[in-house]
């Protein structure tokens, strides 16, 4: 048995075991290295090796495999955590990982992808950086006494408020109880209902 078949056993065997001891976040992995493993035992030599190899030599699949795994993890992330959000860069990034056919689709396309996905977390976080600043401007306009800079309080609430429905147009109060917008809340219940309220005369 030549020295490259048992490298590569010993590489694509160390690779499957780190993999099967987390195996439902390398799914695509263990395949591929299995997949290696297979055509490893089925050669008698180097040339037999590399013959069978076909394909997976360029190791592509391996590369694919890996970002498949990676961002396939990442959407049942947010899924859960229920952040839509970046889910969807998440599954950008996944589809293209799973269309790619070659190493310049991974690099080209996941490139591409990964601007397009960008985009939709630098949304994301532009959403919940204007909830806070709501929140801040409401609290500002409670404190303020009656003066012009009550009114520019206002002001602030109703600017705030407008950037933040042009980036998502269902947002409301209410969208403070769950998840995302729930990131950026650091008051209880009851302190978030009375800045709800000022936040409705302010609106009306």
């Amino acid at each position: 048995m030549s020295d490259v078949i048992d490298e590569s056993r010993r590489y694509f065997s160390a690779r499957l075991a780190d993999c099967k001891k987390s195996p439902h976040l390398h799914t695509e992995q263990i395949k591929v290295y299995n997949e290696y493993l297979r055509v490893i035992d089925a050669s008698r030599s180097a040339e037999e090796y590399r013959q069978n190899l076909g394909p997976l030599a360029s190791m592509f699949a391996v590369a694919r495999a890996e970002q498949v795994d990676k961002y396939f993890n990442l959407v049942r992330l947010y899924q859960k955590l229920g952040n839509p959000d970046k889910m969807q860069a998440a599954k950008l990034r996944y589809d293209t990982a799973v269309e790619a056919q070659n190493h310049g689709d991974l690099v080209g396309l996941m490139s591409s992808a990964q601007t397009s996905a960008a985009a939709i977390d630098a949304k994301g976080n532009e959403k919940l950086n204007l909830a806070s600043t709501l929140i801040q401007c409401i609290i500002t306009y409670m404190t303020e006494p009656e003066s012009p800079e009550k009114n520019g309080a206002r002001a602030a609430i109703y600017e705030t408020y407008t950037a933040l429905l042009q980036l998502d147009p269902s947002f409301s109060w209410q969208s403070f109880s769950s998840t995302p917008y729930s990131y950026v809340v650091f008051f209880d219940a009851a302190r978030m209902a009375r800045l709800g309220q000022i936040f409705a005369e302010v609106k009306a």
